[in-house]
């Protein structure tokens, strides 16, 4: 149906003639950005289309939908406005995604530095990666290891290849009995003497399959024999 009311305003959108456009806005509307297809207009006719379609989305709070309509016609300036609505009504997490898809580093580094600050390690982490910000992904890490969020600390810690901290990591982990994120930690350090060691830990806590695994993560062939020889 929408084709078709298309096709039969060709020619007034030839002329660019948008006035006509707006009798079929709301039947765009419904039908959804997804499913309109537009081939049949000219380059400057159809960015006019979707930019018109855009601003009706974000008038009605269809924040989503309005950034399809940007991707399609490349405005970033646009994208990146619909990133700050995201951000007035505290989804931090869509406008980071907004300010990605517009390749906004600016406004990605202040969001990832004030999610920090806020104690939103996973906002964080997507913002400083999207700009490949290690100093910013250390001090994430670093956030992380004091507060003993392991599973977050290892995330932020391997992406940044940062040897020392995932020995610390490592370590921690240990200490806390959190044995599948210690070898983790460990092997991303390339850390063979620290799984040994969550090796020996578990073997005197008669954790078993957890040693096993350790000491063949380590290649300690000696020591995965002598768990399937004594223990099966």
């Amino acid at each position: 149906m929408v084709n078709a009311i298309a096709e039969d305003n060709k020619d007034f959108f030839g002329k660019e003639n948008t006035d006509s456009f707006k009798r079929i806005l709301p039947a765009l509307l419904k039908r959804g950005v997804d499913n309109i297809n537009l081939a049949m207009f000219p380059d400057s006719v159809r960015s006019t289309v979707l930019e018109t379609l855009g601003e009706e989305y974000r008038r009605r709070g269809s924040l989503s939908d309005a950034v399809k309509c940007y991707v399609l016609t490349g405005n970033r300036k646009r994208i990146s406005e619909v990133g700050q609505e995201y951000e007035r009504v505290g989804n931090r997490k869509e406008a980071i995604a907004s300010y990605v898809i517009a390749d906004n580093r600016e406004k990605l580094l202040e969001l990832g530095t004030i999610a920090l600050e806020d104690g939103h390690v996973v906002e964080s982490i997507m913002a400083f990666k999207a700009i490949d910000n290690r100093e910013g992904l250390l001090l994430v890490g670093q956030d992380c290891l004091a507060k003993g969020r392991w599973d977050a600390a290892f995330e932020v810690l391997s992406l940044v290849n940062e040897v020392g901290k995932l020995t610390e990591l490592g370590e921690k982990c240990l200490a806390d009995k959190q044995y599948s994120t210690a070898m983790k930690a460990f092997q991303a350090a390339n850390n063979t003497e620290g799984i040994n060691k969550v090796g020996d830990t578990c073997l005197r806590e008669n954790l078993f399959e957890f040693a096993l695994e350790a000491y063949a993560l380590s290649k300690n062939d000696v020591m995965v024999s002598f768990i399937k020889e004594n223990f099966g």
